[in-house]
């Protein structure tokens, strides 16, 4: 009981900021525009978390994400009209421009990381996670159903770095995350069929 204790004392900041973060997920899917200022205190625990551990593109990845986040709060508050924005479908073009982008942040995120240091093995992950990461906050934020796609796939790959890392509550708080995403996915998927129905 006392290393449980001593072992959270430890890792308190990470574990405040999981929690903040599964919470934002939450009221993401239930469309809850609270869910942004839960958002903005995540990102900036996560800084901290993110510098302290060397994952540094992550760690600047927040940073944007607390942009994303005002921004995202002000789209679903005021958006295109009185009443915010409605969860819609990507289209082509939208498609097309996140893929140009994700490659693009991806391969600048990369070459960045490897100049500041070449010996860290986790480049690749963290340059991968940091592009999703954007363009799927991005999505959020305009409430296109396949943001939650893109969380699936960039969360597990997130978890596997958090692993590598030895951040086991971000871990954890990742692959819930994983399935939040897949509900939050279904949810808003049957919240568009309703609205087009």
């Amino acid at each position: 009981m006392q290393s449980i204790l001593s072992w959270i004392l430890q890792n308190y900041v990470e574990l405040i900021g999981s929690i903040l973060g599964i919470l934002y997920v939450i009221l993401a899917t239930r469309e809850n525009s609270w869910c942004w200022l839960l958002g903005i205190l995540n990102v900036l625990i996560y800084i901290y978390v993110f510098n302290k551990a060397g994952i540094f593109g992550n760690m600047s990845l927040q940073g944007v994400y607390l942009i994303i986040s005002i921004y995202g709060w002000y789209m679903w508050v005021r958006g295109s009209n009185k009443d915010g924005i409605v969860i819609s479908k990507i289209s082509l073009k939208i498609l097309i421009w996140c893929a140009i982008l994700i490659l693009l942040i991806f391969t600048g995120v990369y070459f960045l990381l490897d100049n500041i240091n070449s010996s860290v093995a986790t480049h690749l992950l963290d340059a991968i996670t940091t592009s999703l990461g954007l363009i799927g906050t991005w999505l959020q934020a305009r409430k296109i159903l396949e943001n939650w796609l893109l969380w699936i796939f960039a969360d597990s790959l997130s978890v596997i770095l958090y692993l590598y890392q030895g951040l086991y509550p971000t871990a954890v708080f990742y692959f819930i995350m994983i399935i939040l995403a897949i509900n939050g996915y279904f949810i808003w998927k049957r919240q568009l069929l309703k609205s087009t129905a």
